[in-house]
């Protein structure tokens, strides 16, 4: 990336296909600028064309294509959610207009979720799944109307999924939504993944501090708090074959790693 910016978003196919995507940082120092869009392929990074959103904010790749999801630049009609194959992206039929998370379990299971803008321009809480041909409606009912937005998805199963965000966490255990309370005082800010045992990691932060983060644990069916860190964490991944979890953000301007390993 030429001049200053922010990845904010990354997916890696295998070791040497990967894509990264972000916003330029904007002059005003107030929401997104352009944004930019990169490919590592045969060892070499290239800068791809993105698609028109007003900022991207995730990425999911595979062999066949990859998801690029953000803000829909609606003033000229964009969607929030395109598919590229070949070079060129595809707008989808999401009906959300903000995407935070997408995440593909399948080509047949494609997860979003964000916020749908009201009548009034009002974003609530919306998730939506793909199923290989239609998108269709997975808002749970419990956050029906609810202001904000989803900021993570994880979908393990067809009938085990997670999403958390400004109405909580809430698991789909494919026929119906059950929320699962966070501890008190804590919110969930997005990222998860499995803990390759059944249960499941979330970053979260405490209500009333300035900053800092908690890793939250889900297992024997309840969340809890296991890790505090005065670091902003903004990812969460697990080593493939291993319960090791790394984290990553910032502290204080620098970027900021820990393991459970």
């Amino acid at each position: 990336m030429t001049g200053s910016g922010q990845i904010t978003a990354l997916d890696a196919v295998s070791a040497t296909d990967v894509w990264a995507g972000g916003p330029h940082d904007r002059l005003d120092g107030w929401g997104c600028g352009a944004p930019y869009l990169a490919h590592l392929s045969g060892g070499t990074w290239s800068e791809v064309s993105p698609p028109p959103l007003t900022c991207v904010y995730a990425l999911d790749a595979d062999e066949a294509g990859t998801w690029a999801a953000g803000y829909a630049d609606r003033a000229n009609g964009g969607s929030a959610v395109y598919r590229t194959s070949g070079g060129a992206w595809t707008p989808q039929a999401a009906d959300a207009t903000d995407v935070r998370a997408i995440r593909q379990r399948t080509p047949d299971d494609v997860w979003a979720v964000g916020a749908k803008a009201d009548l009034y321009g009002e974003e609530r809480v919306y998730a939506t799944r793909y199923d290989g041909s239609v998108w269709h409606d997975m808002t749970p009912p419990q956050t029906a109307g609810a202001y904000g937005a989803l900021s993570g998805v994880l979908p393990l199963a067809a009938d085990d999924v997670w999403v958390v965000g400004d109405a909580g966490a809430h698991h789909w255990d494919g026929s119906a939504w059950e929320r699962a309370p966070e501890p008190d005082g804590v919110r969930f800010t997005g990222a998860l993944a499995d803990d390759g045992a059944g249960g499941v990691w979330a970053t979260g932060a405490r209500r009333n501090a300035p900053e800092g983060s908690v890793l939250l644990h889900y297992t024997d069916g309840a969340w809890r708090a296991e890790v505090e860190t005065p670091a902003v964490v903004s990812g969460l991944t697990r080593v493939p074959g291993t319960r090791t979890l790394w984290a990553v953000g910032a502290l204080a301007g620098k970027p900021y790693v820990i393991s459970t390993g």
